[in-house]
């Protein structure tokens, strides 16, 4: 019988705002468990339409938005000093903040306005508590922190003795966010390691990132991965008649990869002149922007479609007509840590998969035999690319595995033996 009745969830991930986090899967297995779940998390500020003054008013003050739904609280909190994300870079008109190149003006501009970014992280947790002081004042038999500055919440309420256990669910390399300012980088860091030092538990998506952790604080986290809803994307196994097609989901920003893949299309059309890019996923506007003039300077009109922002439902359809997953990102510290969701899907849906090298992604696809490893380099990836889409043993045996070790992954075991790990600490 589980001994976890009421959880507290504190993630920097808008709930609201997003439909396929890792969070969304840990709060639906839960909400069936729990006699009560909530669910506090940070608004991302997108395109609104507000005065000067109402965007100026509402930097300092902590709005908070409520939800109930049968025993379900969600809580978004528009912290102090909230901003929109990369609003330093927009406002430079940075469109890759990986390559600011030799503006020494612009790249000393983004130093500084990145700096001053670690004003409105350091009062994320003043908001988090002002907002548990005013609206909740419970009692947890779990509190699950995402991010340090949520665990910074989470370790005032255990020292209080608001909760029975604290838990770190470490999803995310948090300093490979930031990446013009070497100094905020360090005191992001140095949060994450206490944090991760304070909590009862630490459960890691991947062993890249856990290895680091246990380099970094001595701890041993425990392993539990992200999965599929294997049921659901089983449907996808059934394909539809189309022409050669490589389809990436996720977000659309700098550190996607798109851009060196597009670069690698004229060279796979030579080969294969049907071939198509399909995208679907939120994108950062300036960088979609930058794709879509890349590709009419190259003439791919007719070889690229993004597809939007899909529902995760609504992904069945574009993996039933796609033949090849991407999972070729910028190889960032970011990224080298980062256990991507769309991998276990495109797998599931019996694409196989290819991966930047020297990444999880690539570690999860060679671990099962469903894909290859690529160098971050134009000719290598269309070297990859072509050489499973023009060999029908090596795509089907690549596809088989991909379907076999997807059901490893589904959701419902994998936050089964989550539930176990801390029904046994409680």
């Amino acid at each position: 019988m589980s001994k976890l009745k009421k959880l507290l969830i504190i993630t920097p991930q808008d709930y609201r705002g997003y439909s396929n986090f890792r969070l969304h899967h840990i709060v639906s297995y839960f909400k069936k468990r729990c006699e009560d779940i909530t669910v506090l998390y940070r608004y991302h500020i997108r395109k609104e339409k507000r005065t000067l003054l109402q965007s100026i008013g509402s930097l300092f003050l902590v709005n908070l938005l409520f939800e109930r739904d049968d025993n379900l609280t969600l809580i978004r909190i528009d912290p102090l000093l909230n901003h929109k994300h990369s609003l330093g870079l927009g406002m430079l008109r940075i469109t890759d903040p990986y390559t600011i190149g030799e503006n020494k003006l612009k790249r000393f501009a983004s130093w500084g306005l990145s700096l001053l970014g670690i004003f409105p992280d350091i009062l994320i947790t003043p908001s988090l508590l002002l907002t548990y002081l005013l609206k909740l004042r419970a009692k947890y038999d779990v509190i699950i922190g995402q991010g340090p500055w949520e665990m910074g919440l989470g370790c005032i309420l255990k020292k209080l003795g608001r909760a029975r256990l604290l838990v770190y669910d470490d999803r995310d390399y948090e300093p490979g966010f930031i990446t013009t300012n070497r100094l905020r980088r360090y005191i992001v860091a140095k949060m994450e390691r206490a944090m991760l030092k304070r909590a009862d538990l630490v459960i890691c998506i991947g062993n890249r990132l856990a290895s680091l952790r246990e380099a970094e604080t001595g701890i041993k986290p425990v392993i539990i991965p992200n999965g599929v809803d294997y049921a659901l994307f089983r449907g996808a196994q059934e394909k539809i008649p189309h022409p050669p097609t490589l389809f990436y989901m996720g977000y659309v920003n700098p550190w996607s990869g798109l851009d060196i893949v597009v670069e690698a299309l004229p060279g796979i059309k030579r080969v294969i002149p049907a071939i198509r890019l399909l995208v679907a996923g939120h994108v950062d506007e300036n960088y979609l922007a930058l794709l879509l003039k890349r590709i009419r300077e190259l003439n791919l009109e007719d070889n690229f479609r993004y597809l939007g922002r899909l529902e995760y439902h609504e992904l069945i359809n574009p993996l039933r007509e796609s033949d090849i997953g991407l999972a070729i990102s910028r190889p960032v510290e970011l990224r080298r840590y980062a256990f991507p969701l769309k991998v276990i899907e495109y797998m599931a849906a019996g694409l196989p998969v290819v991966a930047t090298s020297g990444t999880q992604a690539e570690e999860i696809v060679k671990r099962h035999n469903c894909g290859i490893g690529t160098e971050y380099r134009t000719d290598k990836i269309e070297y990859s690319l072509l050489g499973i889409l023009t060999d029908r043993d090596i795509y089907r045996r690549l596809s088989m595995n991909a379907k076999k070790a997807a059901q490893d992954y589904d959701w419902e075991n994998l936050l089964h033996k989550y539930s176990e790990i801390i029904n046994k600490r409680i």
